[in-house]
């Protein structure tokens, strides 16, 4: 399995991309015991390029992670809906969540068109781009995010 290139963590706010998180509680992620950070991911699947983004949520601490990792691809709406029913026992118990960007980008793109040049994901490369990330989840490469955890 090709594992795709690995850019960030990505620094800077974001313009805010998901218009139904308005309707969760609110969340003090940032002063909690976990990690949120974002990465370009750039590879080949199903014969063509693709770029587009992955959000990591992970204890800040590596020595506190579970060893469990979930990993979704987002809603066409910009929601990870898994991670937002699940968080609280999620990041309480020590594990990691990845969303993965991976369909309808133009709300993501069109909220921050610098900042989100280039994404390109076709639907025929979705379950691949998935599975490129899963290797990445389980890879020890020094570029995957996850090279330090067990």
């Amino acid at each position: 399995m090709t594992l795709p290139m690995v850019t960030g963590p990505i620094t800077g706010r974001a313009s805010h991309t998901n218009p139904c998180s308005r309707l969760l509680p609110a969340r003090d992620w940032p002063n909690s015991n976990t990690r949120r950070r974002k990465y370009f991911i750039t590879g080949t699947a199903n014969g063509q390029p693709y770029k587009t983004r992955i959000v990591i949520r992970k204890p800040a601490n590596n020595s506190k992670f579970s060893g469990l990792v979930l990993v979704e691809p987002m809603h066409p709406s910009g929601s990870a809906h898994m991670f937002e029913m699940t968080s609280i026992y999620t990041m309480t118990s020590g594990h990691a969540a990845v969303d993965i960007s991976a369909a309808s980008l133009q709300q993501v793109i069109d909220a921050n068109p610098e900042r989100y040049k280039g994404f390109q994901v076709a639907n025929a490369q979705i379950s691949e781009i998935i599975a490129q990330v899963g290797a990445l989840v389980k890879s020890k490469d020094p570029s995957s995010p996850f090279a330090a955890l067990r």
